[in-house]
């Protein structure tokens, strides 16, 4: 542990600074209830320092794209003041805040290197629709897919097309998600559809395409039985 805590240093030697991204050992929950290693007035001085730079980030994601994601969702208003805490609640805290600091996606810039690297990753697997905008709304679309029970008889592919199909149409995801089994169904037909197309800044609905998709429907069994 530091031998000299107030500037921080680990290390004298080595001029090596007490931080959860150098020095990541520190900070494990087992180190942190040693009171050999970690006195409270350590505690209590090293929480209040973290505690500025995490809700700075916190901040920080809920200005940018990332204000959904869950790491602004799990840091959100969680470092409360010092004078709001226990001693063991300051600990727990202290843990958690040099997670969120030393984690590569801990921040802005990380979650945005993030999204980089899977964007290109899924573009070298064919998924070339997936770009910046559209990136944070297929990931949830996809856990949507994944944690639905009712949805096990679709495939990954399946969910994929209809996302692809939604995007073509410009009907936003979460509008699926209402009747997720219908539109896996109707994927084929939704990607076949004709596009509908409203006034300058007037959004398409999922219920319209859906009107239109079954419209069609009618029509086909129509000419079907006119044949016969």
């Amino acid at each position: 542990m530091p031998r000299k805590f107030g500037d921080r240093t680990v290390f004298v030697e080595t001029g090596e600074v007490l931080d959860p991204r150098t020095t990541p050992e520190f900070y494990t929950m087992e180190t942190l209830r040693n009171a050999q290693i970690w006195t409270p007035e350590m505690i209590r001085k090293e929480y209040s320092r973290l505690r500025k730079i995490a809700n700075k980030r916190v901040e920080a994601l809920g200005r940018s794209e990332f204000r959904t994601s869950e790491t602004y969702r799990r840091n959100v208003g969680k470092y409360k003041p010092l004078a709001e805490l226990t001693l063991g609640e300051t600990r727990a805290l202290l843990y958690d805040a040099s997670r969120m600091i030393s984690a590569s996606t801990g921040g802005v810039r990380g979650l945005r290197k993030q999204r980089a690297e899977a964007i290109n990753t899924l573009q070298s697997h064919g998924y070339d629709f997936i770009n910046r905008t559209n990136y944070q709304a297929f990931g949830q679309f996809m856990e949507e897919w994944r944690s639905n029970a009712d949805l096990r008889g679709f495939g990954s592919t399946e969910a994929v097309a209809l996302f692809n199909a939604a995007a073509a149409k410009k009907i936003p995801p979460d509008q699926l998600k209402e009747d997720f089994i219908y539109w896996l169904e109707n994927e084929e037909q939704l990607a076949a559809a004709p596009k509908i197309r409203h006034a300058k800044g007037e959004e398409v609905s999922a219920d319209e395409y859906r009107a239109l998709i079954e419209e069609l429907k009618q029509g086909k069994q129509k000419k079907g039985r006119k044949r016969k």
